[in-house]
């Protein structure tokens, strides 16, 4: 048995979003939903992947081939649980995502120092309803990032 490279597994929502797009992958075109050719892009244009190897169900597993579906939901455990982390895409960025997160970061930040009731106060509606947006979306409605986000 080979050595496993180091990779990233992805954690995200096909959506229900009309349409697809195409991308190269291993010299072969391929149709994937807009949500993931939208991670793709932006995965791109980063300045600096330091990840070299990306683990996304609909490339990694021939989606048309049943049996392969069915074996691979078999070995999700051992993927998610393998990869050197999992990257979890909750969709492109609205207005208010760098609000939200900056707000996150600072409670995480500060966690250790003050109560979590404080936090409450500092914040005013708007940072609370972003954040309330945010886990609005449909990634958070899906059962399989339970799976993930426990063996990542």
């Amino acid at each position: 048995m080979g050595i496993c490279p180091l990779f990233a597994a992805l954690s995200y929502t096909w959506s229900h979003e009309k349409g697809t797009n195409m991308i190269i992958c291993e010299g072969k075109c391929l149709s994937v939903t807009m949500s993931l050719w939208r991670l793709l892009y932006r995965f791109a244009t980063l300045p600096s992947v330091q990840i070299p190897l990306l683990w996304i169900d609909a490339i990694c597993i021939d989606q048309n081939n049943i049996e392969e579906r069915s074996h691979q939901v078999g070995q999700m455990r051992d993927i998610y649980s393998k990869a050197e982390r999992v990257l979890a895409w909750l969709g492109e960025a609205d207005d208010e995502s760098e609000l939200t997160f900056t707000m996150l970061r600072n409670i995480d930040q500060g966690t250790h120092n003050r109560l979590i009731i404080d936090w409450t106060k500092e914040y005013g509606a708007r940072h609370w309803a972003a954040l309330s947006r945010l886990l609005d979306r449909p990634y958070w409605q899906r059962l399989w990032i339970i799976q993930e986000f426990i063996l990542a």
